[in-house]
């Protein structure tokens, strides 16, 4: 039997990947890491916070990494955002 504060050769991390920064947490929590961007129309300002509201209890799985306004159309009445989401899905879960 192993000592609880010896690690076994299971859980101990290895080197960081060049490509993936989150490989060790990964590997360890039997995680995988998402990040996307995307463009999103907004018909107001209202429209726009209840969504970045939403992203804390929708899934429970992403964050807004970043965001910037890249237009407005006075016809519709509408900002456009360009932004980047983080988050992991969790490979232990069935599909």
């Amino acid at each position: 039997m192993q000592p609880a504060n010896q690690p076994t050769a299971g859980n101990v991390a290895q080197p960081l990947s060049n490509t993936n920064p989150y490989l060790n947490a990964e590997k360890i929590l039997n995680i995988k890491t998402i990040k996307f961007a995307l463009k999103v129309d907004f018909h107001g300002y209202e429209a726009m916070k209840k969504f970045m509201q939403s992203l804390s209890t929708f899934p429970k799985i992403l964050t807004l990494d970043n965001f910037q306004v890249v237009g407005y159309s006075e016809k519709d009445k509408t900002l456009r955002l360009d932004m980047t989401l983080d988050g992991f899905y969790d490979m232990s879960k069935p599909k």
